[in-house]
């Protein structure tokens, strides 16, 4: 009857909303098989379309206000679950039995010690020397997280150091540096390394004063070292100054333990150095300028005016007088032009996240192309001189102003002015215009990292990005060469994992467009993953260790939360502040005695803050910028096409993930629970 099919339809419209609400299915995909359904048992032609439509809506409303999430568990890194361990357990039966040989033997993890022999047979094998004439090679060691590949190339690195060879060795950060000084001491306490650290990090003024930070990088950017950044800002340091008493007297050493983004600084090695990269280092480098900035290049009217009128006019002025007749007068067209189309291309797509490369912008300049090649062949000279003071003071007076452009001339903005016209030209650049979340317009420019020639380089790395490397070697002239452990030999520890299977803790449902926190949607999505570990987390005494990874603007929040429940402070209180200590998460979480908080990008990397953690809950999938990525994956290979971009952005974040769990370091040790509620599958068989 027409009653029975309206249930049915209304049914089952609430019971896809329920998945329609947890990310697991699309809404217009289930409205439309409903629809279907509809018309295949004749409802539709009783009642009509629109009716038909109305219900499908509401039912599927309904449902949503109820998601049902995917709850599956999976065991890192085994074929065999920990359901099924205990089913042999309970049926296994004494030793008059014989074991059968059709069924897979039972998982045993490795040993140390033979953990320890094949990190180190790896190792020894990646840095063994060749022709140091002609050393050319890039080694890639595949290593699972937690197998001690950093204690393992120390103790190598230190031998070859103490055979006379110069040794390099790059850590992803500042806190993982001071760990390998301290580990390195003690395998070798005759060995004093040179810590090498970038001049900001020593230069008292940059660390005490936030305000002047990005003046000085503006200043360094600029050309200027430390002294003269000392004399441009007139800084009360520099009489003491490390950073000023660095750049006097280099630190030389044998030994030189340096974090990634000192790679590109060292040149003219000697050939028998040997390189060692701990985790691979960020490939591209990102440098930008807005796009209003350039009109600093162009002779305004009334600087055209005085200079007719014989008038004295200051270096920038006269400067952009010189150079008006060809140069500016190209930049004074290409400005409007380039706003022009990104102004067309925000009010198509309703949103800021625009962006352009280079043969975008080669289409849309084509009529300036000839002019601009002409520009070129007599390009403006790149250095700029200012009066002692002036170049810090103007910087100074823009922070104030937020950021407002003066005619100050700039040599950074000089040179993204003539790597625009290379591609208005027609040449190839890594250029790109981007319009940030303020409908800001910036000339972006992206350069891949660059190595030392002719010494050994070798990268240890648990996910290493292996497309990206052999597209990375190839332009540095190098074999890559990958090297990856017996899996037979690196069996970790089991671990009971349960993944939840949701987009709900990641995205534009947890925050509002400007970034901030949506209460409601986060106790929802924190309520279902609480539904679902509470039992196991009421079994755990007191005196277990809990870590919690998530992304880096919902961390802040449940630390806070966390912070205020502990301190037993009023819920009002708790809401003004984080709204979410009053949420049975947390309170569930408060009795134990340490709770580690971090975030992806900082924590999942390298990081030995969850290495003895009992419980490791991972909200939401460590997605990074897609944006970003891609133009990283684009820089590094022009020739990607979307598909190609999409897949690379796949790897990353399952790489991503793949960190994340190893921090619990399963290789050397086992017990360890772990929760992980996101939309990306976890890693099969790692």
């Amino acid at each position: 009857s027409a009653s029975e099919r309206h249930r049915a339809i209304l049914r089952s419209a609430s019971w896809l909303g329920r998945f329609v609400g947890s990310g697991r299915l699309n809404e217009i995909e289930v409205s439309e098989s409903l629809k279907q359904a509809a018309q295949l048992n004749g409802y539709i032609d009783k009642v009509g379309y629109r009716e038909v439509e109305r219900i499908i809506r509401d039912g599927v409303k309904y449902g949503m206000n109820d998601p049902l999430y995917d709850e599956r568990t999976f065991s890192l890194p085994t074929y065999t679950t920990h359901t099924k361990q205990k089913t042999k357990s309970k049926t296994s039966k004494p030793s008059t039995s014989k074991p059968s040989t059709s069924k897979p033997s039972r998982h045993e993890p490795s040993s140390a010690e033979v953990i320890n022999q094949e990190d180190e047979r790896v190792i020894k094998l990646a840095m063994a020397q060749k022709n140091e004439d002609d050393n050319t090679e890039l080694w890639l060691v595949k290593l699972p997280t937690g197998s001690g590949k950093s204690r393992a190339v120390l103790k190598e690195l230190a031998q070859l150091n103490q055979q006379g060879k110069n040794v390099i060795y790059l850590a992803p950060n500042h806190k993982i540096i001071a760990e390998t000084n301290e580990r390195l001491s003690k395998l070798a306490p005759n060995i004093k390394p040179v810590i090498l650290e970038g001049q900001l990090r020593a230069c008292q003024l940059y660390q005490q004063r936030n305000d002047l930070r990005s003046v000085i990088t503006d200043l360094r950017e600029e050309g200027l070292n430390i002294p003269l950044i000392c004399t441009e800002l007139r800084c009360p340091y520099q009489v003491n100054c490390p950073a000023r008493q660095r750049a006097r007297n280099k630190p030389q050493g044998s030994f030189i333990i340096a974090a990634h983004a000192m790679l590109s600084h060292f040149k003219d090695l000697p050939k028998d150095t040997v390189i060692v990269i701990d985790e691979s280092p960020q490939m591209t480098f990102c440098k930008s300028v807005s796009l209003s900035r350039l009109w600093s290049l162009v002779a305004s009217p009334e600087e055209q005016k005085a200079a007719l009128s014989g008038k004295r006019l200051d270096e920038s002025a006269q400067w952009r007088i010189n150079h008006y007749s060809s140069f500016g007068m190209v930049i004074e067209a290409l400005i409007p032009l380039l706003e022009g189309q990104v102004i067309k291309s925000l009010k198509r797509c309703q949103g800021y996240d625009i962006e352009s490369n280079f043969k975008r912008i080669q289409l849309i300049t084509k009529p300036l192309q000839h002019l601009a090649a002409q520009v070129l062949l007599n390009p403006p000279q790149q250095s700029i001189s200012h009066p002692r003071g002036k170049l810090g003071r103007t910087l100074i007076s823009e922070k104030e102003q937020e950021g407002a452009i003066t005619n100050l001339l700039r040599s950074s903005t000089l040179n993204m002015a003539l790597s625009l016209l290379k591609v208005v030209s027609g040449l190839e650049e890594p250029i790109r215009l981007v319009v940030s979340p303020n409908a800001q317009v910036k000339i972006e420019k992206r350069a891949v990292l660059t190595f030392p020639a002719k010494v050994k380089i070798c990268v240890l790395d648990a996910t290493p990005n292996i497309e990206r490397w052999k597209t990375l070697a190839q332009k540095s002239q190098r074999s890559l060469n990958l090297l990856e452990g017996n899996k037979e030999s690196l069996k970790p520890h089991l671990t009971k994992g349960v993944w939840i299977k949701s987009k709900a803790y990641r995205g534009p449902r947890l925050f509002d467009e400007s970034g901030l926190l949506q209460i409601k949607e986060v106790q929802g999505a924190l309520n279902s993953l609480y539904r679902l570990i509470s039992s196991k987390l009421s079994t755990l005494p007191n005196e277990s260790k809990v870590g919690i990874g998530t992304h880096k603007r919902l961390a802040k929040p449940l630390q806070l939360a966390l912070d205020h429940i502990r301190a037993k402070q009023n819920i009002a209180n708790h809401q003004k502040n984080s709204g979410l200590a009053d949420h049975p998460l947390i309170i569930a979480l408060s009795r134990f005695k340490d709770v580690i908080i971090g975030h992806s990008g900082q924590d999942n990397l390298a990081s030995n803050r969850f290495e003895k953690c009992d419980v490791l809950i991972i909200i939401g999938s460590p997605k990074s910028d897609l944006r970003l990525t891609k133009a990283e994956a684009q820089t590094i290979n022009s020739n990607l096409d979307d598909d190609d971009l999409n897949i690379d952005y796949q790897r990353v974040t399952q790489a991503a993930l793949e960190q994340w769990i190893g921090r619990l370091r399963t290789l050397r040790r086992g017990g360890c629970l772990l929760f992980y509620a996101g939309d990306v599958p976890p890693p099969q068989n790692w």
